[in-house]
């Protein structure tokens, strides 16, 4: 099996999404709060290299407190839960996705984060595997542009020895997103506290593998 077979197979959202369809909420939102988190810095970074941005500790504390929630049991209103939704897809908390998409500014990164905070919002609020799968989607999405930004390879790339090292740095970085579920789906019938466990393996590895840049233009 060569390298664009493997990653077909290893990656095919389908894979993805009928195993969060097996999960409860409480894990399937640990999974795309996961995915959200590992682009908090790229958000951090474009925030703060915009003089105009103010929102960066409100959006933390969004997906601190989904951390409290899906960790801790901690109870917040679906009403605040969904108004975060909004806040953070109407570009109250974020920029809006431009067109062309802007790679070198940073605000596709950041776009792409508060988009994940919002589908981790919905995913704890709406019993719908889809808004974890967007969520992981969003972060495939960051992924991509990150290898262009980091390593200067496209995604229309037409030199073979360098399309195979960025579909073997892509698999390094979604081998993370299908490890997360793959544990979340070994501890779905366990205890509350063997799966808060887990969950709190996940969170902190995924704040130890969060995407930074190495330069920042």
């Amino acid at each position: 099996m060569n390298r664009k077979e493997r990653f077909a197979k290893e990656f095919e959202e389908d894979w993805f999404l009928d195993g969060l369809s097996q999960l409860p909420i409480r894990l399937r939102t640990a999974f795309s709060a996961a995915s959200s988190e590992r682009q908090y810095d790229l958000y951090e970074q474009w925030a703060t290299s915009n003089s105009q941005v103010t929102h960066t500790d409100e959006v933390r504390k969004i997906l601190d407190t989904l951390w409290l929630c899906i960790l801790d049991d901690v109870q917040v209103p679906v009403d605040e839960l969904n108004g975060y939704a909004e806040r953070l897809a109407d570009g109250s908390l974020g920029p809006i996705a431009d067109n062309p998409v802007d790679i070198a500014s940073g605000s596709v990164y950041a776009e792409n984060c508060v988009a994940s905070i919002a589908y981790t919002c919905l995913s704890l609020t709406e019993d719908k595997p889809l808004n974890a799968m967007w969520a992981g989607r969003r972060e495939g999405e960051t992924i991509d542009f990150y290898i262009e930004h980091e390593y200067g390879i496209t995604m229309e790339e037409k030199d073979e020895q360098q399309y195979a090292r960025r579909l073997d740095v892509t698999m390094s970085y979604l081998a993370l997103r299908r490890k997360d579920l793959s544990e979340l789906l070994a501890v779905r019938e366990q205890s509350t506290g063997d799966q808060r466990k887990i969950i709190e393996v996940i969170r902190q590895r995924s704040v130890q593998t969060r995407l930074i840049f190495s330069s920042h233009d």
